[in-house]
């Protein structure tokens, strides 16, 4: 995990900043020290101890297998220390100490049960407390004996209600503690829609671990991971990925006790810009509104360096034959390419390309083999970005052959990536300006996308079509501007209707994506790549609508200042600050401010020029820095 950066009010994050301005406080279970002379609860217990605290203490796995970790805490941990009033791991403590007579009676001596912890979890109350155990042990299965700071175990849960710690106490004594410890790990159970999305700790938890440079860890059943390594690798890894992060907006999430909320959210309004001892300039729900965007970012970086990860470490998993090694390989070489590590994504393609060309290696792989031109596809992509035009035009353009002469017109796997294939020529002819034939490549995928969709249903991906859209919403908005500089009057006729159509689809896809995602039942929200495309296909719609003679008014400038800003925040978050879609849509934006200040600049409108002048300057300044 990288360093988190600094920001400001204007969306850059400055961690210590928001954690030093909010005087809340907090009753949450979280809040309660297990050991009155310690002003953090920093022991752990023994990840191995648990599956005997089940079956001991809550009557067997059959027993409690619909419980959840709320119930396991209140029914069997609550109770167990209800007379003495001490958190569970202060009760194990006496089982050490008899462990340690049995072993002054030269007795054989047990593992210890309690020691400083050496991992943080983060997971929500509302799991069931089976397959979040089962989750550590599968996670930790070649250190069963490592120990775990886990909230249950570790906080007196009687004396939490009465204790009132200020806020400075969580954002300094508890992010130090997880710093201390050196490693978190989140609970995904289920992995498609985790349970810790949803709770505002949990969300708090990670922001302490990103703004401390610990390491962080996704933890799922055997299970679940391999079904979520399945669905990484058969169509698109960033359509599962970007599925799971679109259900995630911090605004939204909750706590057990509501009143629990409060002091996060109000640290969250300070990443925002609030300064309640400062002045009143910046609202507090608007600052609240910000500062979850900020956060909402940082979480999805952070979850997509922990897949990336998850990734890596089954490359070494010796569980794993050469097939299914060479197949994470692929997807990871994707993902690295999705998210702009071009260096890292090369190398990776090309030797699955290869691989799978040698039939050698198996008699499944050589020529016929289909996944050999699913990597040359990317490879031939990344060429073209690459600015290597003839072995990018070469490679796509076989790629496709293949795919057509070799594809199952039945295996919607197949119809997928020829899509796939389509698209990314359309790309690299949009890249060329060459946009008659992107628009020949696009339109063919665009026709596969819809035929596959009605003759798949749910089984294809509609991702594929929205995507589409997209490209040939973005193609009517580029197309005509190439001819305004010299023609706008000749051409306002034209693109009076280019408009209206363009906005009526850029509204209408973005409809879809968010049905399209109520449909999968995931929370839907504007943080998924297709939607930040509608946003970005909008703020361009509306820089054409100005260029127009008679369309620059006040209302229209304000329209499109707005939507470059909307998209410029949106794209940062979910595609990252250094992906090359946020890097080109700041180039844009500052052509599109430069067009403002030269617009003010003939009305002799000095005030506005100079605003305008200095937005222009800034983006100008974040696209060389960035690029």
């Amino acid at each position: 995990m990288g360093t988190v950066p600094s920001h400001d009010a204007e969306g850059n994050l400055i961690p210590d900043e928001a954690l030093k301005n909010s005087n809340s406080h907090s009753t949450t279970n979280h809040s309660a020290s297990s050991n009155s002379t310690s002003d953090f609860p920093s022991d752990g217990v023994r990840l191995s101890y648990l599956p005997e605290f089940i079956d001991k203490e809550c009557g067997g796995r059959e027993k409690i297998k619909d419980y959840t970790t709320y119930q396991i805490c209140e029914n069997f941990i609550a109770t167990k220390t209800k007379e003495q009033r001490i958190s569970y791991v202060d009760f194990l403590r006496k089982v050490d100490s008899d462990n340690e007579s049995r072993k002054s009676q030269q007795i054989a001596p047990v593992p210890r049960l309690i020691r400083k912890a050496e991992v943080f979890i983060s997971h929500a109350w509302s799991s069931k407390f089976i397959d979040v155990i089962d989750t550590l042990l599968e996670h930790f299965r070649d250190r069963p004996d490592v120990y775990i700071w886990f909230d249950s175990f570790t906080v007196n849960q009687h004396t939490s209600q009465n204790s009132n710690r200020p806020f400075s106490w969580w954002s300094t004594t508890f992010k130090d503690a997880i710093q201390d410890m050196g490693h978190t790990v989140m609970i995904f159970a289920p992995w498609k829609r985790p349970a810790l999305f949803t709770r505002v700790w949990c969300m708090w938890e990670l922001y302490c671990t990103a703004a401390t440079n610990t390491r962080l860890d996704i933890a799922m059943t055997l299970k679940e991971k391999e079904d979520f390594l399945s669905e990484l690798s058969t169509y698109d890894p960033e359509i599962p990925l970007n599925r799971m992060i679109s259900a995630i907006d911090v605004e939204y999430a909750g706590a057990y006790n509501e009143s629990d909320s409060e002091p996060i959210f109000n640290a969250i309004s300070v990443l925002g810009g609030y300064r309640q001892d400062v002045d009143k300039a910046i609202k507090k729900d608007t600052a609240k509104h910000k500062g979850c965007g900020i956060l909402n970012g940082i979480i999805f970086r952070e979850l997509k360096v922990c897949v990336v990860n998850m990734l890596e470490g089954q490359l070494q998993n010796v569980r794993f034959d050469y097939g299914s090694k060479l197949s994470n390989k692929l997807t990871l070489g994707i993902m690295y390419y999705q998210q702009g590590c071009y260096e890292q994504a090369e190398p990776l393609l090309i030797e699955c390309m290869e691989c799978y060309g040698n039939s050698e290696l198996s008699s499944e792989y050589g020529e016929h083999c289909f996944n050999r031109y699913v990597a040359m596809t990317y490879v031939g992509a990344l060429h073209g970005k690459r600015n290597r035009t003839q072995n990018g035009e070469s490679l796509l353009k076989e790629a496709l052959t293949k795919k057509l002469a070799l594809g199952d017109q039945k295996n919607v796997i197949h119809q997928v990536h020829i899509v796939h294939a389509y698209y990314e020529l359309g790309k690299f002819y949009e890249m060329r300006v060459t946009y008659s034939q992107a628009r020949e490549f696009y339109m063919r995928g665009l026709q596969l996308s819809d035929w596959a969709v009605k003759t798949f249903d749910k089984k294809f991906p509609l991702e594929y079509y929205l995507t589409g859209m997209n490209h040939m919403n973005r193609l009517s908005i580029i197309h005509p501007s190439i001819s305004l500089n010299k023609t706008w009057d000749k051409m306002e006729e034209k693109l009076e209707v280019d408009f209206r159509y363009i906005h009526d689809n850029v509204n209408k896809l973005r409809e879809n994506m968010l049905n399209t995602l109520r449909v999968l039942k995931v929370p839907s929200s504007d943080y998924h790549p297709i939607i930040v495309q509608a946003y970005i296909n909008r703020a361009r719609m509306y820089h054409l609508l100005i260029r127009q003679d008679g369309k620059m008014t006040e209302e229209n400038c304000q329209l499109a200042n707005q939507s470059f800003l909307d998209a410029i925040a949106l794209c940062q978050q979910v595609m990252g600050e250094r992906h090359p879609e946020t890097i080109r849509l700041l180039k844009i934006a500052s052509r599109f401010f430069n067009d403002l200040k030269v617009f003010y600049q003939i009305k002799d409108d000095k005030d506005n020029m100079l605003i305008y002048e200095t937005t222009g300057k800034y983006f100008v300044n974040e696209y060389q820095i960035r690029s």
